[in-house]
């Protein structure tokens, strides 16, 4: 009753105490710490005392004598010991305070970060030493034993960016990626993503994110065992198969691709920063083929799409007869996913084809026949409407108007950066049928101009056309068209034009350098040939 009432002051104060103990003992304390391991010890009594605490109910009571007289109490602690699933052995609810107290605790194991030696006026303070605490035993403990233990912190969001947020402060790096990758599969820290992390707000996914990201480009980096990024890549994409589209693990893992490439994408660096940079993002692609991203993985989450982009419907079958494939997505969305403020799906489907359109523009053939299939595939759900809203890009937050976020994402996908032609230099290539190169033979491609990538993404952009426009054509046979404003059809037929725009820049960017390099090839003909110019 002491410990967590007062907001639980007594039991912040108590792990405050062990933090300074920790930061001023000295190497000695640090090893009677790990020794005993009270880390652990701290997080599994904090665990099931607050259990006992929320199961208790110790914050109805106003004094300890009303709290020790109550006549339930025995039958409550005899039942209070006893959790059948994850989410009754979780506390929900955690003051602050404790959460505080805890990421100090964390801090003081990690050791200062760069902000903590500025404040300081330490400038020069060594990396080396800042590198031996991240990867000390004790640092590690208190990462992966208290502040990514989430079933002490799974079911407070609050709590838990406090601790990610450390985290990310000391680990949010290249160095600090590959400390955690040595330290963790990601294939175990996606799982337990996937296993803790259910329902989960998209700030929570941003952190995890970033981890990821530093760990993902840590394996990618690495220049003496490449299967390490094999391996990575691939169990990114073993976690997509059973991961529906607006769940924490699909944010975590697209938003940490899409980060990487944002990173190979900047060009404010030196020559061999830029080398390594496009390094990364050839093994990156190239472990995404190697992975069956093109041709298995982006159609089945794009395939979702038909039942309103989840898994599954829950056990509820509705009548299709008398409802739309709207009216279930809105019907889907639970309260407690609008509480939570959920990743939306349509943003992850966006991401999909996105990074779908890129693998498919370098793979080829191979890359071509999967683009056909996926076109096949999306205008089959835009004639059901199941598309519907899908490359409409929202943000309230930043007041953008959604034509021109939305015109940004549909100018990118068929003129994308050309930085992307440079990522392609050195990659393995093969001649088909065509006289296109693909990547999957023997020989190097030594030169590859924006002119080609461009050629490359209509090619595979094409055939998808068909049902972009289908979801941007408000359908008559939707329940939801007669009651949609005018403003909103308004909306879809602008973004319409964008597209059309978007893909006559490209052809007009692609034929017109044909064209141009047919005028200069004409007059050196006529020259040969004694012919006036």
């Amino acid at each position: 009753y002491s410990l967590y009432t007062n907001d639980g002051a007594w039991a912040a104060s108590l792990i405050q105490a062990l933090a300074d103990c920790i930061q001023h003992g000295g190497s000695r304390v640090h090893e009677q710490v790990l020794q005993n391991g009270l880390l652990h010890i701290l997080a599994s009594s904090l665990r099931q005392s607050l259990i006992r605490a929320e199961r208790l109910s110790i914050q109805s009571y106003s004094t300890l004598e009303e709290f020790c007289s109550a006549e339930n109490k025995k039958a409550l602690v005899e039942e209070a010991w006893w959790r059948p699933t994850h989410d009754e052995a979780c506390p929900s609810c955690i003051a602050m305070p404790i959460a505080h107290a805890c990421a100090r605790l964390v801090s003081v194991s990690c050791g200062v970060t760069g902000k903590d030696t500025e404040d300081n006026e330490k400038k020069s303070y060594p990396t080396l030493l800042m590198h031996w605490q991240r990867g000390s035993d004790l640092a590690l403990t208190s990462i992966f034993g208290l502040a990514l233990n989430l079933d002490l912190w799974g079911r407070q969001e609050e709590a838990l960016l406090c601790m990610l947020s450390e985290i990310s402060r000391r680990y949010g790096n290249i160095t600090g990626g590959q400390l955690l990758r040595r330290q963790i599969p990601i294939q175990s820290f996606l799982d337990l993503i996937r296993s803790r992390l259910e329902f989960a707000s998209p700030k929570v996914g941003e952190r995890l994110a970033t981890l990821l990201r530093y760990m993902l480009l840590a394996s990618l980096s690495h220049t003496k065992n490449i299967s390490i990024g094999e391996h990575d890549i691939h169990a990114c994409c073993s976690a997509l198969s059973d991961l529906p589209l607006g769940s924490v693990g699909t944010h975590v893992i697209f938003h940490s691709w899409s980060a990487i490439l944002d990173w190979c994408n900047d060009t404010d660096n030196s020559a061999e920063d830029e080398e390594h940079m496009m390094n990364v993002c050839r093994k990156l692609g190239r472990n995404l083929m190697m992975s069956q991203y093109h041709d298995v993985v982006a159609p089945m989450l794009l395939s979702r799409t038909v039942f309103c982009g989840e898994r599954s419907m829950s056990g509820f079958i509705p009548d299709k007869s008398k409802q739309s494939s709207e009216s279930l997505v809105e019907e889907k969305e639970t309260p407690q996913q609008q509480l939570l403020n959920q990743p939306n799906w349509r943003s992850h489907w966006r991401m999909v084809l996105s990074l779908f359109a890129w693998v498919t523009s370098i793979a080829g053939p191979e890359g071509v026949i999967a683009a056909k299939a996926v076109g096949n595939l999306l205008l089959a759900s835009g004639s059901a409407g199941s598309l519907e809203g899908c490359l409409i890009e929202e943000d309230s937050a930043k007041n953008k108007e959604y034509s021109d976020k939305s015109m940004s994402y549909l100018h990118h996908l068929f003129m994308p950066p050309p930085t992307m032609a440079l990522m392609m230099v050195g990659m393995p290539t093969s001649s088909s049928s065509s006289g296109h190169q693909s990547l999957m033979s023997g020989s190097t491609r030594e030169l590859w101009t924006y002119t080609d990538l461009l050629t490359d993404r209509l090619r595979v952009m094409m055939p998808m056309v068909p049902g972009f426009v289908m979801s941007l054509i408000p359908n008559p046979n939707n329940s939801q068209f007669h009651k949609s404003s005018e403003k909103g059809k308004q909306k879809a037929l602008g973004l319409l034009k964008d597209l059309l725009e978007a893909m006559g820049a490209s052809f007009h960017r692609v034929l017109g350098v044909m064209l141009s390099s047919t005028n200069v090839k004409s007059p050196k003909k006529q020259l040969r040939r004694g012919q006036p110019t």
